[in-house]
């Protein structure tokens, strides 16, 4: 639904009231009336209902956490409540800002607010996130059929495989659309079984040895550690010739199987660009 065209504020639509309230709030010594003046025109945008819950939670975020959080939470307020149904979901979305401030800091608790479609639907219940469980039952198969054999797809920190699993997020919800979260899961499943599929992990002993003996000698050591696999010690001996070379190796490394998948899979290549437009969107 597109949201109406901003007024300026005045008396007739209570602009003064709301920036005298804010003044109130905020005190004339701590921020400029620019900052004000911004924050009425976001409360002039929203419902004449929804005015009141909001300066309330102002006065929750101001008083006793951040006046930076506070403008953020007016700024975006309004999409917010585009999905949320009542006063106690308000709430419930500002306790999610506050937790995540006190979790990692100011920026992330801005960037919580920013995402106010996403951030919201969850709270609602109507979030479109899928699980790494549910993608596994779905996935089990074609990431057997492209790897070459079974690759369950497992929680992890990170997006990787270490030739045994594949590990990614323990929940997707970067897009609203569920299906759109399910195939993040089936771009990152199909793109570490290829790295199996096309070998990304069996490189060639000799050039590798040679490699690692052009490094400094704490480098050799760990390219030479016990237990390293061959994509561990070429990580660390490039990092050792060339400090960024392991990045410049995965980039490589990412187009040539991606080439594969082109190649040889067209419809899980238009997967791979369908979801690049989604998060060059984003």
């Amino acid at each position: 639904m597109p949201r109406p065209p901003r007024r300026p504020p005045g008396p007739d639509r209570g602009g003064e009231a709301l920036q005298r309230a804010l003044l109130a709030i905020f005190g004339t010594d701590h921020v400029g009336h620019c900052h004000v003046d911004a924050a009425v025109e976001h409360l002039l945008e929203l419902p004449r209902r929804h005015v009141g819950p909001v300066l309330s939670q102002v006065r929750l975020i101001a008083g006793s956490v951040s006046d930076i959080l506070a403008f953020g939470f007016m700024e975006h307020a309004g999409r917010a409540l585009e999905f949320l149904e009542t006063t106690e979901q308000l709430e419930d979305w500002v306790r999610g800002a506050l937790a995540v401030y006190e979790a990692e800091g100011l920026h992330p608790a801005l960037a919580y607010l920013r995402d106010a479609a996403r951030t919201a639907r969850r709270v609602t219940g109507a979030s479109g996130a899928v699980t790494v469980e549910e993608a596994a039952r779905r996935l089990s198969l074609l990431v057997a059929g492209l790897a070459g054999r079974p690759l369950p797809l497992k929680k992890g920190a990170e997006a990787f495989t270490d030739t045994t699993a594949i590990y990614a997020p323990a929940t997707v919800d970067r897009f609203p659309a569920r299906a759109d979260n399910a195939l993040y899961y089936r771009v990152l499943a199909v793109h570490k079984a290829a790295q199996v599929r096309y070998r990304s992990f069996h490189l060639p002993p000799a050039p590798l040895d040679e490699l690692i003996g052009a490094a400094p000698r704490r480098a050799r050591e760990a390219a030479r550690r016990a237990g390293a696999t061959g994509i561990e010690r070429l990580a660390a001996a490039l990092e050792a010739v060339a400090p960024g070379g392991a990045w410049i190796f995965v980039l490589l490394d990412t187009l040539r199987v991606e080439a594969g998948l082109r190649r040889g899979f067209a419809g899980l290549d238009r997967d791979l660009h369908r979801l690049k437009g989604l998060l060059s969107a984003t």
